[in-house]
C-alpha cells in the first residue's frame, strides 16, 4: 500500500475516469450481469467471507458501488427496506439506476468521495463494497468512518481487492496487450482518452493481509482471506480488455471465457490447496462493531 498520496489528485482523477470512460464500459468488459445465477453467485461469495451470518433487514450500503453490480443484486433479493449505492462517480450510480430498472430493482443512490460517509453515527445495519478500496487515497480513514455509521452488530464485507502479488501478475501479463494497442494507436495516428490516465491515481493501492488487520483494528472481529490464482489473472488481464474490442459473442471472448471457467475450476480443487496465501491474487476481508 502506498502511503505519500496526493489525495485531491486522486480524486479528481478518480471522479473524470469513472464519468469519461468507466462507467459506459465497466458492465461490458468485466461481464457483469444480473441474472438470478449471477446474483446467487455473488451473494454465496458475500456470505462465505462475512465474519457473521449476512443481516437480511434494515439498510444495505453499498460503497464504491459503481454501476451497482452489488446494489443492484442484493436489491432484487427483497430483504432489505433500503439499498443505498455511494460512488464518486455520477454517471456511475446513473448507470446503476438503470440497471436497477432494467430488473425490477429499487435502490437508492448518494454521490461521495467517501472521504466522510454521508450517514448518521449508528445508522447502518450492512455495508458492502467490491474492487473499491483500492482507488481511495487513505483506505485505512475510511475504514473508520465505516465504524462511525455501522449499528453495534452491524457488518462490513470487502471483496475483490488486489493483492500486491495480483496486481504485478495481471499487469505483467496484459503488458503485451497494451503495447500492441498503443503500437496500433501510433501506426493509425490515432489517440485515445485511455492512455492519457494517470493510472497510478486510479488503482492507487494493493494490500498485504497485514494491511487490512491495521485498517480494521477499531472492530470487534476480522475475517481477512486471499483467494483466486488462474481464473482472476486470465479475466482481468486477458478476457477483460479483449471484451472492450471484440463483440461479446466472438469465438475469442467465448474461448477465453470457457478457460477462465476451467481456471476457475482448477483454483477450487487443486490451486487453493497448493498455491500459498501470498501468491493469491483476491483480498477479501470482514468485520463487526
Amino acid at each position: 500500500m502506498k502511503l505519500n498520496v496526493d489525495t485531491d489528485r486522486i480524486l479528481d482523477t478518480n471522479r473524470r475516469f469513472h464519468d469519461e470512460v468507466e462507467a459506459q464500459t465497466y458492465d461490458e468488459r468485466m461481464g457483469v450481469s444480473f441474472t438470478p445465477s449471477t446474483r446467487n453467485k455473488l451473494i454465496s461469495e458475500l456470505e462465505r467471507v462475512a465474519v457473521n451470518p449476512l443481516k437480511k433487514e434494515g439498510k444495505v450500503v453499498d460503497v464504491g458501488a459503481g454501476t451497482g453490480n452489488l446494489a443492484v443484486n442484493l436489491a432484487t433479493t427483497g430483504w432489505y427496506d433500503k439499498v443505498i449505492a455511494v460512488d464518486i462517480s455520477k454517471v456511475s450510480l446513473d448507470v446503476a439506476l438503470e440497471n436497477a430498472r432494467n430488473v425490477g430493482a429499487d435502490i437508492e443512490t448518494c454521490v461521495s468521495d467517501m472521504i466522510r460517509l454521508p450517514f448518521d453515527d449508528n445508522s447502518v445495519e450492512l455495508i458492502v463494497g467490491c474492487a473499491f478500496l483500492h482507488h481511495l487515497p487513505h483506505p485505512d480513514q475510511f475504514l473508520i468512518e465505516v465504524h462511525r455509521v455501522l449499528k453495534p452488530g452491524g457488518q462490513v464485507v470487502i471483496i475483490g481487492e488486489p493483492t500486491w502479488f495480483g496486481a504485478l501478475a495481471i499487469n505483467l501479463l496484459k503488458m503485451p496487450l497494451v503495447l500492441l494497442n498503443k503500437l496500433y494507436m501510433f501506426l493509425k495516428r490515432k489517440s485515445t482518452t485511455r492512455l492519457r490516465w494517470e493510472h497510478d491515481c486510479i488503482d492507487v493501492h494493493n494490500f498485504t493481509r497485514a494491511d487490512v488487520h491495521r485498517f480494521i483494528e477499531p472492530f470487534e472481529q476480522a475475517k481477512v482471506t486471499t483467494e483466486g490464482f488462474l481464473e482472476p489473472i486470465i479475466g482481468q488481464s486477458l478476457l477483460a480488455p479483449i471484451r472492450l474490442v471484440l463483440p461479446s459473442d466472438s469465438l475469442a471472448v467465448r474461448f477465453l471465457e470457457a478457460i477462465q471457467n476451467v481456471c476457475r475450476i482448477v483454483d477450487e480443487k487443486i490451486a487453493r490447496y497448493l498455491i500459498p496465501k501470498f501468491c493469491r491474487v483476491s483480498l477479501k476481508f470482514s468485520c463487526s462493531k
